[in-house]
Parts: structure tokens; C-alpha cells; sequence
């Protein structure tokens, strides 16, 4: 009775979520949506950093010295202890996902200082044969049984520790290690495709317009799960310097995608002249991704938390900087938005008042209005990229921030105009529904309009559409029928149909 109690105690020890909790109350994201997805020390330690992972290490040390001391104090036989040890680590793992590998190391040191030192003796002399720093852990870990039955001469002890070295070698197997993955990651060039589930969406943005020809500064992308940068940045080249600064900027996972933006949320840091002053502004950086303001945003938006990839660029030093909206921002006509002010000043803070342009997409470029700031020249550029952009995310009205330096016009960023979402049309349905439809006709052919599309494009793509919600088709605005122009872009893109299937949302 006493061994069950024992063991039941164990299970719920090892059920406690202790490391989700200290990593919430610390404000970072859940390490399940990070990384490898495990909920461990190492975990801890390559995502929240080292104070956290110091604190959940002795967490854990006290979670596996503990099922030790309650067997003692209730004398319950050596086998108890280790079969207590086995329940800890399949609570722990089942529940919280968690390896055990601290809680078992540190239980078998306080149960028998003789086999942990044995067993640590034969791992490291693997290691120094030439077995990797896995494959010499997993031997190490086995050879406990054997250690066990050499110096303790007990059968019962030697297969219940075998059981326990297998679970633990069962979940390595299972689990990858976040160590390991940190080991593998590199500084990421915006001169490469990036994806944006691991950079974010401002990132890889950048380096799609980059690759497709767009002036971009050139930059480098450090992932989430990289929590000491100091090693990769010594393959910025040039190096920053007072003649060379860089630009430190968020690229939060969730950020800039197609209906959010979470822009003025996250800290940029400019005028970065030395490496040192470089890992200072990543900190910051990503600190900013735990403000109250940026967990409220994403609270009120329903949005997961995720993790912030930081961006770190050469620093154009602006003449003219601005913004462009590549359609009207408010309702989405085609009307060209630009808002531009002299030098660094940001146009978006509302601290001067800056210049604006309405150019509309149907007019002609060589009659462009007469403004103090660029040269006709620059600003037909700009009006060329702007349109450029627009065409290269699919027709996707987006939301351009640029500079220009006196010299070239730089692109800084891209993004979609997320208030325009979803975008309707009459260009389809002018077509194919022409007249006005009363709202009892419309309340009986809206379902069938959008229910037959709807098994028309599950049938051809499957999966690829089951998130669409195709009751949002139609719709009917002032006694017309309009069609939505971003879900079916969105099924044109799926159908890996030309670019210009697009176009029908001008």
C-alpha cells in the first residue's frame, strides 16, 4: 500500500508543469511554440536564457532528489526508489512533455553516488572514443543497469533501472534536442529564401523582394532559438562602425502577415557602430516582443504568442523618407498613397506634418503633381516600385515603407494594408450577377452561389482550402452582389494560377 501511495506521489510530482510555469511568469512564449517543441531544461536555456535556465535546473534537480527522500523516509526497498524514479519521468513526459534526464541523473546521484559516478565515468570515456555526444549518453545511460548489477549484486534493482534507462532512451529517440538545434543554426542572409514560420513575415518579405530585384539593404536575419547571437555576428561583413552603422528591427513571428501588423509595437534601435552596441539592441529588441502594450495587441487580435527573429541591416542614411500605400488605405480604390518627410523623420509618429500625395492609378505618370522633396524623376521610381511590389505579393495591396538617400530609392519594408481586408468586388460579379437583387432573393442565392463554389474548390484542392470559410463568397452591398476578392486570390494562388488571375480586383 505504501509503494502505490509512493508511486502515485511520483506520477503527480512528475506532472507538475513547474518549467511552463516559471516560463510564463517570466513573460516568454510557451517553448512548446518554439524550437523543438519540448518543454525541458536545455529548452529553457537556449530560449529564455541563462538565469531562467539555471532556476529551472534546480527546479528540476529538486523534482528528481525528491521521489529519493520520500522513499527513505518511508523505507521502502531500492527497486521502489528507481520504479518511483521511472513513474516520475513518464508523468513528466506525458503530461508536460518534459525528458526527466536532469530529475533521473541527479535522483541516481543521491541514490548511489558509487553507480552515478560509474555510469558518468563510462559516457565520457565513449565520448573520448570518438562516439558522439548523443551516442555516448545513450550507452552511458544503459550501462547504469549493468553497474548496478555488478557493484549492488541485485536483480530487482538491475531490471527495474534497465526499464527506467529505456523510457529515458525511448523519449531521447522521440524528443529532439534543443541544444543540438541551436548547434545547427546559422545567421541567415536576407540574400537567401527565407521562411516566414521561422523569421517572420517582415523578414522574408524582405528577402523575397530582395531576390526579386528590389533595392533592399543588405541584412541578416537571427532566429528565435538562438539565444547567445554574439558567435554569429562576427559574420556581419562589414562589421558596424562609425562610418558603417547598422539597424536593428523586429521580425516577430506573426508579424506583417495578411491581418496583422503590429506596427510601432516592437522596438527598432538605430546608429549601431559597434557589435557590442549591436547584441545590447537584439536584447532590447526582444524584450519589446513582452510589453504589456504587444501582449494586449495580440490578446485583443486573438493571436498566438509566438517568439521575435530579429533583423539586422546596414543603415541607409536618408535624404527623404516615407511611406506608400499602393491603394488607397481607407476603402481601397486605386489610388496611390505616398506620405513623405525630409531625413529620418517617421511619418507614421504624427510629430510634423508630412507630404502627401493622392496619385491615381489610372493617370498618366508624366503629369504627376509638383512637389518640393523629389525629383520627378525619383518620384516616378517610386511610383514604378510601389505598383512593382504590389504586382510581385500576388496584387495584394500592401503598405511600403522607403527611403531614398539622395542617390537610389531603398526599400525598408513591405507589408499587406490589413484594414482593407477582405477585399470586394463588382468586376466578377457585375458579369455574372448585373442587376439589383431584392434581399429575399439574395437570402436564397447567396447560399447556393457560395455553397456551390465552396464544393467546387474543396473537391479540387482538398486540405488546402479546409480553413477557407466560403459562406464569406458573397455578399450583397447596396442591392448588388459583390464577390471577395482576397478569398478567391487566395484560392487563385493555391491553383498556382498566374499572377494576373488577380487583377480582377482592380
Amino acid at each position: 500500500m505504501r509503494l502505490l501511495l509512493y508511486l502515485g506521489c511520483c506520477l503527480l510530482l512528475g506532472s507538475l508543469p513547474l518549467i511552463p510555469w516559471l516560463v510564463k511568469l517570466s513573460g516568454h512564449p510557451n517553448l512548446r511554440h518554439v524550437g523543438t517543441g519540448n518543454v525541458s531544461v536545455s529548452a529553457v536555456f537556449v530560449h529564455a536564457g541563462k538565469p531562467l535556465g539555471i532556476v529551472a535546473a534546480l527546479l528540476e534537480i529538486g523534482r528528481g532528489i525528491l521521489p529519493v527522500w520520500l522513499a527513505r523516509q518511508g523505507n521502502l526497498p531500492p527497486e521502489g526508489i528507481l520504479i518511483g524514479l521511472l513513474v516520475l519521468v513518464v508523468g513528466r513526459y506525458g503530461l508536460t512533455r518534459g525528458g526527466g534526464v536532469t530529475n533521473v541523473t541527479w535522483g541516481i546521484l543521491v541514490f548511489d553516488p558509487i553507480i552515478a559516478a560509474f555510469t558518468a565515468s563510462t559516457g565520457l570515456l565513449l565520448w573520448g572514443l570518438g562516439r558522439t555526444r548523443l551516442q555516448a549518453a545513450r550507452w552511458g545511460a544503459l550501462s547504469a543497469a549493468l553497474w548496478i548489477l555488478i557493484w549492488r549484486q541485485s536483480l530487482s534493482e538491475f531490471l527495474a533501472i534497465l526499464a527506467l534507462a529505456g523510457v529515458l532512451l525511448l523519449i531521447n529517440v522521440l524528443q529532439a534536442d534543443d541544444m543540438t538545434l541551436i548547434s545547427k543554426l546559422q545567421l541567415l542572409s536576407l540574400d537567401q529564401a527565407l521562411n516566414p514560420a521561422q523569421v517572420g513575415e517582415k523578414a522574408s518579405h524582405l528577402a523575397d523582394l530582395l531576390q526579386a530585384g528590389f533595392p533592399v539593404p543588405q541584412g541578416w536575419v537571427l532566429p528565435p532559438q538562438v539565444s547567445d547571437p554574439s558567435p554569429l555576428l562576427s559574420r556581419i561583413q562589414p562589421p558596424p562602425a562609425p562610418d558603417q552603422p547598422y539597424i536593428v528591427r523586429s521580425s516577430a513571428l506573426g508579424e506583417d502577415d495578411e491581418v496583422s501588423s503590429a506596427a510601432g509595437l516592437y522596438i527598432t534601435i538605430a546608429d549601431l557602430t559597434s557589435t557590442a552596441e549591436v547584441l545590447a539592441a537584439i536584447d532590447t529588441c526582444r524584450s519589446s516582443y513582452s510589453e504589456p502594450q504587444a501582449v494586449a495587441y495580440r490578446q485583443q487580435r486573438q493571436l498566438p504568442t509566438r517568439s521575435m527573429a530579429v533583423l539586422i541591416q546596414r543603415q541607409v542614411e536618408s535624404k527623404v523618407a516615407g511611406v506608400a500605400f499602393s491603394r488607397h488605405p481607407l476603402d481601397g480604390s486605386p489610388q496611390l498613397v505616398l506620405e513623405a518627410l525630409p531625413g529620418r523623420a517617421a511619418v507614421v509618429s504624427g510629430r510634423q506634418t508630412p507630404l502627401h500625395l493622392d496619385i491615381p492609378l489610372t493617370s498618366d505618370s508624366s503629369a504627376l503633381p509638383s512637389q518640393p522633396l523629389l525629383p520627378e524623376a525619383v518620384l516616378q521610381q517610386l511610383i514604378q516600385f510601389v505598383k512593382q511590389i504590389e504586382a510581385h505579393f500576388h496584387g495584394l495591396p500592401q503598405d511600403i515603407e522607403w527611403v531614398w538617400d539622395g542617390e537610389q530609392i531603398w526599400i525598408l519594408q513591405s507589408r499587406p494594408i490589413t484594414n482593407l481586408r477582405p477585399i470586394w468586388t463588382r468586376t466578377i460579379a457585375a458579369e455574372v450577377i448585373p442587376g439589383a437583387i431584392p434581399p429575399l432573393t439574395w437570402s436564397i442565392n447567396r447560399p447556393l452561389t457560395c455553397g456551390v463554389w465552396g464544393d467546387i474548390f474543396k473537391l479540387v484542392l482538398g486540405d488546402a482550402v479546409r480553413d477557407l470559410d466560403f459562406t464569406q463568397t458573397a455578399t450583397l452591398l447596396g442591392s448588388h452582389a459583390y464577390f471577395n476578392a482576397t478569398l478567391l486570390g487566395a484560392i487563385f494562388r493555391q491553383m498556382g494560377l498566374p499572377e494576373q488571375g488577380w487583377n480582377f480586383s482592380c
